[in-house]
C-alpha cells in the first residue's frame, strides 16, 4: 500500500501539470519534470538527471497514446526503456516514473489508469493520496531529498555516477617508509579543516582526531582542549578504534570520534590564487591525465567537458570560475583517512573526503563490485595515481565476501581481493561491524558520521553537494541487478 501512496503522487503531479498548462506540456519534457519537482516539493537527483538529459523520444510515446495511435501501457513500457537506457535510470525507478507519467495523463484525460500498477499497489484506490505530501515524494523514485540532513540510502542504476568515499587497509608504521615521528592533533571535519595540516610529510602515519560533525564549521572549545591519544601513543604512532559517546545534539544521538591516518596524494583543494592561475594558464608540459610540477607543487587541470557531469545547478560545480583559457586547477595534496578499525598493526580507513566522482559501470547492464568498471579503475588508474610504489607496498589486500543487498536480497557477486575499495551496506548500518566503525546501526537514522563532503576536484567531476555533503558509493548492490547502493 505504501508504495502505491507514493506512485499516486507522481501520477497526481503529472495531472495537475497538463491541468495548468495543457497538452502542449507533452512536447516539453524539461518543462514538465520541471512541474514535477515544483509540485512534488522535490529535486530528487533522478529528477535532476531527467531535467538535464531527457529529450522528446521520453514523451512521444505518450503523444500517441492520447492521439489513441497506442495505449498508456505500450507507453510507459517505450518510456520505462528510454529512461533505463537514455537516462541512466535504475529499472525499478524508471518502470515507477514511466507508469506515473502515464497515469497522470490518464487520470488528466479522465481515463482509468491503464499502465497497469506496480507490484503490490491498492488498486481500489486511483488517485488517492494519504498521509503527509512532504513525506510522500521522498522515497517516490528511489532517491531521498539531496542529503542536506544526510544518513539516507539510495538506490541508483549502475551508469549514474556518485562521489567515492575509498577505503583500504594499511600496515601501520609502514606508509613509504618514513622515519619521521607522527605528530598528534584534534581537528573537528569541517569545510575548513579538510585542509588542515595538508603539508604532511607524505608516507608519515599521523594520528588525527577527527570528530562526526553536522556539516557547519563549529566548534566546541571543550570537545578540542584535549586529545585522547595519549603524547606515547602519538610517537609511535598508534591508532585506536573509533570512540562513540551519547550526544543528543546530534541528530543521530551520538558523536564519534577518529583517529586518522596520511597516506598518498591526489588532486583535491581548487586554486584560487590568480597568479598561479595565470602561470599555469600560460605553462606547458601538462601530462596526458593534466597534471604538471610547478614551483614545488603539482596540479591537475579539469574543463568543463572532461567531468562526468556538468550542470548550472547549484549544486553542481560552478564553471564560471574556469580560467580565461578554459581550466580548473587543482592541487595535489596527501589524502588524510579516517580510521575505523585498528588491531595494533594493520587500520582499515576511509577517505576524510570524497576524493573523485565515477560511475559505477559504464553499460546499462546486470552488475556486481566483482564486474563492474568502478573496481577495475580502482585498481587500474587510481591506486597508480595516489599510491607511490613504496606506499602501495603498505596497503594490505582485503578478501571482500560481497554478500547481496541487506533489504532485498539482490546478489551481491563472488568474493573479490582488493587493495582499494568501497564500504558495503554491512559496514555502515545494520550490523555491529557498523556500530564499531562509528556509525549508527540503524539505516534510517539521519546519521553525522555517514556524511561526505566531496573535494573540489571531486566536486568538479560531477559529485553533487548539498550543504556541502555528497552521495558517495557502496559496493552493495540496490534493489535489482542492475542498482547499486
Amino acid at each position: 500500500m505504501e508504495q502505491s501512496v507514493e506512485y499516486l503522487t507522481l501520477a497526481e503531479a503529472v495531472a495537475k501539470a497538463l491541468s495548468n498548462c495543457g497538452a502542449d506540456v507533452l512536447a516539453q519534457p524539461r518543462a514538465l519534470i520541471g512541474f514535477l519537482m515544483d509540485y512534488m516539493d522535490s529535486d530528487s537527483v533522478e529528477l535532476c538527471v531527467l531535467e538535464r538529459n531527457c529529450d522528446d523520444d521520453l514523451l512521444r510515446p505518450y503523444r500517441d497514446a492520447v492521439a489513441g495511435t497506442s495505449d498508456f501501457g505500450t507507453a510507459a513500457a517505450r518510456a520505462e526503456d528510454y529512461l533505463t537506457r537514455r537516462c541512466r535510470i535504475g529499472a525499478s525507478d524508471a518502470r515507477l516514473v514511466a507508469r506515473g507519467i502515464a497515469d497522470g495523463i490518464a487520470l488528466w484525460s479522465g481515463e482509468a489508469p491503464s499502465a497497469g500498477e506496480p507490484d503490490g499497489a491498492d488498486s481500489d484506490a486511483p488517485g488517492t493520496t494519504t498521509g503527509d505530501a512532504e513525506d510522500l515524494e521522498v522515497e517516490e523514485l528511489g532517491v531521498p531529498r539531496p542529503p542536506k540532513k544526510g544518513g539516507a540510502k539510495l538506490l541508483v542504476g549502475a551508469l549514474a555516477c556518485a562521489a567515492l568515499a575509498l577505503v583500504l587497509v594499511v600496515y601501520l608504521g609502514r606508509a613509504g617508509g618514513s622515519s619521521a615521528n607522527p605528530k598528534s592533533v584534534q581537528v573537528p571535519v569541517s569545510e575548513d579543516v579538510a585542509e588542515a595540516d595538508s603539508d604532511a610529510p607524505e608516507g608519515d602515519v599521523i594520528t588525527e582526531e577527527s570528530d562526526s560533525e553536522t556539516g557547519e564549521a563549529e566548534q566546541d572549545d571543550e570537545e578540542t582542549s584535549a586529545d585522547e591519544t595519549t603524547e606515547d601513543e602519538a610517537q609511535h604512532g598508534v591508532v585506536a578504534d573509533p570512540r562513540v559517546v551519547e550526544d543528543s545534539s546530534m541528530e543521530a544521538g551520538q558523536r564519534t570520534t577518529w583517529d586518522c591516518v596520511w597516506l598518498g596524494s591526489y588532486p583535491q583543494t581548487f586554486v584560487t590564487d590568480a597568479a598561479t592561475v595565470s602561470a599555469l594558464d600560460e605553462a606547458t608540459g601538462w601530462s596526458e591525465s593534466g597534471d604538471l610540477a610547478y614551483g614545488g607543487a603539482t596540479y591537475r587541470r579539469l574543463r568543463e567537458e572532461d567531468s562526468i557531469i556538468s550542470s548550472t545547478d547549484s549544486f553542481c560545480w560552478d564553471w564560471s570560475h574556469a580560467s580565461s583559457a578554459g581550466y580548473c586547477y587543482f592541487l595535489w595534496e596527501p589524502v588524510k583517512w579516517r580510521v575505523l578499525e585498528a588491531d595494533g598493526s594493520t587500520a582499515l580507513a576511509v577517505a576524510d573526503v570524497a576524493l573523485d566522482d565515477q560511475c559505477y559501470h559504464g553499460t546499462h547492464t546486470d552488475v556486481t563490485w566483482e564486474t563492474c568498471d568502478l573496481r577495475s579503475w580502482l585498481d587500474q588508474t587510481f591506486r597508480g595515481d595516489a599510491l607511490t610504489s613504496a606506499q602501495q607496498g603498505a596497503v594490505v589486500p582485503q578478501a571482500l565476501a560481497n554478500d547481496g543487498n541487506i533489504e532485498y536480497g539482490t546478489p551481491g557477486g563472488g568474493a573479490t581481493t582488493d587493495d582499494v575499495f568501497l564500504l558495503s551496506e554491512s559496514d555502515v548500518w545494520s550490523t555491529d561491524a557498523a556500530a564499531r566503525h562509528g556509525f549508527a546501526k540503524a539505516g534510517d537514522t539521519y546519521d553525522e558520521a555517514r556524511r561526505c563532503k566531496p573535494s573540489d576536484y571531486a566536486h568538479a567531476m560531477g559529485a553533487t553537494a548539498y550543504e556541502g555533503n555528497c552521495y558517495w558509493w557502496l559496493r552493495s548492490p540496490g534493489y535489482d541487478a542492475d542498482d547499486a547502493v
